[in-house]
């Protein structure tokens, strides 16, 4: 309550400081009703000409308004205050013709307080509140990243990649193997050229084998006639 005490003390010395009337009773500051505000922004209009052109005259003095039409009134000079301003303004029209939301209520009647003290020129800015422009609101920005942006983990100490896996080659280059020896090609080539020498030979070999011995005895030899 002290917080809500001290923000209509701060609210009721920045619209007395421009505008006589309505008086800035602080119990009518806790929970504005619309024809108290509606008064405010009547005197702040005669009194400093800002938002001057916003309302029709029966806008301004009709007795008999609907909900809607309380809501639409109070519309406007939201929007107009924060288009003026630049202000962020949190309060909502259909809050405030309810009574709810006075905090947001007294920060809204502040700056429209110290924008009408200042001087601000809201020519251009009611044409375009008529128009149905409205004040952008800022969303605020999300920290949380997409599934695209996921963090990526580090890749465990020692542990292999699997890049080039699946393909069934192995990355070492092909050949004999013989620089993996630490052999120069000369001498691989050397190598190489008597080992098919001998394999040759081998085949030679296996190609002539010698004919079977017959395993019986000789025969005797033939007495010739005397």
């Amino acid at each position: 309550m002290a917080d809500m005490e001290e923000l209509t003390s701060r609210t009721a010395e920045q619209l007395g400081a421009i505008i006589k009337k309505p008086p800035m009773q602080q119990k009518l500051l806790m929970r504005p009703p619309f024809k108290f505000l509606r008064d405010i922004i009547v005197e702040v209009i005669k009194s400093t000409g800002f938002l001057k052109g916003l309302y029709t005259k029966q806008e301004l003095s009709k007795d008999s308004l609907t909900k809607e039409d309380k809501i639409e009134f109070l519309e406007k000079a939201l929007n107009a205050t924060a288009l003026a301003t630049g202000a962020t303004l949190n309060a909502k029209a259909g809050k405030i013709a309810a009574g709810k939301e006075t905090d947001l209520t007294n920060i809204w009647l502040q700056t429209l307080a110290q924008a009408a003290a200042a001087q601000v020129d809201t020519k251009d800015v009611v044409k375009r509140v008529l128009a149905g422009e409205k004040p952008t609101v800022k969303k605020a920005r999300s920290d949380k990243k997409g599934s695209s942006d996921e963090t990526k983990k580090p890749a465990r100490p020692g542990a292999r990649s699997t890049r080039g896996r699946g393909s069934g080659k192995s990355s070492r280059p092909e050949g004999d193997g013989s620089r993996a020896r630490g052999e120069r090609p000369q001498e691989a080539s050397k190598r190489s050229r008597g080992e098919r020498k001998e394999d040759g030979e081998g085949a030679d070999d296996a190609a002539d084998p010698q004919p079977p011995q017959d395993p019986r005895p000789p025969s005797p030899p033939k007495e010739r006639p005397a």
